[in-house]
């Protein structure tokens, strides 16, 4: 779309958008006041897939708050190769956004990793975060954000009222130029093995999963692990529970060298679509600082439940991916 189209678009819905009482309030995700998509809908979904490009979706946030931070756009999409296409494709797109006031228009790409359990049957999630300098903000309060596919080779994506949350960032794991990313090399758990997934749910909190990542490249930049996970609330229990457990990381040491470790509490929403019929998964990007272990090129993760009524997680040996910026 034509920069004067896009604003053409903005001016003509701002003059309702005063009707709607989105506040976003510090570090609470908050879904657009406005959306619409000239996809094709299926299931809820509006799928952007035409040979000549012109499928959108578009979003209007409004009532931001004025403040120095930046923002986060907290994005979950489907995608396939085709039409009723194959499971475990990325979401490619441009990212086009700007802000009521100011002249200044961003266009970027964006890849989502696609995040779907190996037990998902349809396997078309993905997900990820962006965020918004600050300056692109300054005092404006509605943001205007759309979404096109690249070419017409690039996968069919999918979107819908409530694929995109807006948040600040502090509260939001920052986008990163990821440079190299890798697999554990050692996978251990004592839960219950269900179709390749180890359940912590004894209610002596005694299960656990453990990772060990060797011959990282050492560095002083903090490392980000992708992290998903299985939640529910019981023994073949419900969907669309979130997941909750206490992360413990860092170097485990050799011989007479004793580990150094630190322990983090984590949340990891529910982000399963509509269309999922187990409605499980979780996920999310979790930062570990690296200051405490600068030199070290071999890191050990251990994931516990914290409390017995917590709901039930599951984890693989795929279920945490390190990344490195």
């Amino acid at each position: 779309m034509k920069r004067n189209q896009l604003f053409l678009f903005l001016f003509f819905f701002i003059t309702f958008i005063f009707t709607f009482n989105n506040i976003i309030i510090a570090g609470t995700p908050n879904l657009s006041a406005f959306f619409n998509s000239n996809g094709d809908l299926i299931n809820n979904w509006y799928w952007l897939r035409d040979s000549s490009l012109q499928h959108y979706a578009q979003y209007i946030f409004e009532k931001i708050p004025s403040g120095d931070y930046d923002l986060a756009l907290d994005i979950t999409a489907l995608a396939t190769d085709r039409t009723n296409g194959n499971k475990g494709f990325p979401a490619e797109f441009y990212l086009i956004y700007e802000t009521l006031g100011h002249n200044a228009l961003v266009r970027q790409k964006v890849t989502l990793p696609n995040v779907s359990a190996s037990n998902d049957p349809v396997g078309y999630t993905c997900h990820g975060q962006i965020v918004i300098p600050g300056e692109m903000i300054q005092d404006s309060t509605v943001l205007f954000v759309r979404i096109e596919r690249i070419s017409p080779e690039n996968n069919h994506i999918a979107f819908n009222d409530e694929s995109i949350a807006l948040m600040r960032a502090s509260e939001a794991e920052d986008q990163i130029i990821v440079q190299e990313e890798y697999s554990a090399d050692k996978f251990n758990s004592n839960g219950s093995l269900i179709n390749s997934w180890y359940w912590l749910r004894d209610p002596t909190l005694n299960h656990f999963a453990e990772w060990t990542f060797e011959n990282i490249p050492s560095g002083d930049t903090d490392l980000l692990l992708n992290v998903t996970v299985l939640a529910t609330d019981g023994l073949n229990g419900g969907r669309g529970f979130d997941a909750r457990f206490l992360l413990i990381y860092g170097f485990p040491g050799t011989d007479r060298m004793g580990g150094v470790f630190k322990t983090k509490e984590i949340y990891l929403p529910n982000i399963s679509p509509a269309s999922d019929p187990v409605g499980y998964t979780c996920q999310g990007i979790v930062t570990i600082p690296r200051d405490f272990i600068a030199g070290a090129t071999t890191f050990f993760f251990r994931v516990e439940r914290l409390y017995p009524n917590d709901n039930h997680i599951a984890f693989n040996q795929d279920s945490i991916v390190l990344l490195t910026e």
